[in-house]
């Protein structure tokens, strides 16, 4: 998942780099999707949001790491309250 966030020099990008912000987006853009607190597979994520489902899965592996989902894609209760999302 490194290269999300930093570019090996020893290795040339095998996928778009993007910033901080970008990323961003695209995680809060997942964590919608996930509000209604069911599980959600990569595909469907990445189609609802026009994200690539490799990036998908390394935003969830990202998210997952914080604690605010749980891999396959189901949001935590740390993440309903780090998002002030209605428990459901």
């Amino acid at each position: 998942m490194g290269w999300i966030f930093r570019r090996r020099k020893s290795e040339e990008p095998t996928k778009p780099e993007y910033t901080f912000q970008m990323i961003g987006t695209m995680a809060d853009g997942v964590l919608h999707v996930l509000r209604d607190g069911r599980p959600h597979d990569v595909v469907e994520i990445s189609e609802e949001l026009s994200i690539p489902p490799d990036r998908v899965d390394d935003i969830l592996d990202f998210l997952s790491m914080l604690g605010l989902v749980q891999k396959y894609a189901q949001i935590t209760k740390m993440g309903r309250k780090f998002m002030k999302l209605p428990q459901g």
